[in-house]
Order: C-alpha cells, then sequence, then structure tokens
C-alpha cells in the first residue's frame, strides 16, 4: 500500500472517530434534564471517554502523517470541527426533542 493510501485511512479513522464522539457527547448533553449525582457522575464518566477519543485520534495521526501534513493540518482543523458542530446541530436538535 501506497504512503499517500495509508496517509488517508489514518486520517479519515481518526477524523471519523472524533467526529463521532463528538455528535454522540453533543446528543447526551442536550438530552440531560435532571442535574442529579448519578447525571453527574455518568457525564464526568462521558467526559473521560470523550477525552480518550481525543487524546487516541491526536496521537494516531501525530504518529502516521509526515510533519507536513501537521502543519497544513493544525490551522485547518479547528475550521472544520466547528463546521461539523455547526451543521449539526440542526440534527441534534431534532433528535434531543
Amino acid at each position: 500500500m501506497s504512503n499517500w493510501k495509508k496517509f488517508t485511512i489514518a486520517f479519515t479513522e481518526s477524523w471519523l472517530a472524533f467526529f463521532i464522539a463528538t455528535f454522540a457527547i453533543a446528543l447526551y448533553f442536550s438530552r440531560i434534564t435532571t442535574y442529579d449525582l448519578t447525571t453527574i457522575l455518568i457525564s464526568i464518566g462521558v467526559i473521560g471517554l470523550y477525552l480518550f477519543v481525543l487524546i487516541f485520534c491526536i496521537h494516531r495521526l501525530v504518529t502516521r502523517l509526515p510533519i507536513a501534513v501537521l502543519m497544513l493540518l493544525v490551522p485547518i482543523a479547528p475550521l472544520m470541527i466547528l463546521l461539523f458542530l455547526v451543521a449539526s446541530l440542526p440534527i441534534i436538535q431534532r433528535l434531543s426533542s
């Protein structure tokens, strides 16, 4: 398998894992109606899992992609994340109601 295919697969897998985790955590927090101790503990667990996925994705990208790609990805990634979150807000609102 050529290098560009490996880079594309690593980027796509990490990006999809990050987006699915972001969508799941946004949907979870949009559905919370009570704030008791159980909800707070579950929320801490969900945030911990989200941080694990985030760290795993960053580690995977840093270890697999060359430095030139990372230099291009650093300014573009926050814009892509913001675009995804804004685009998924109507879906999250529809699913949470």
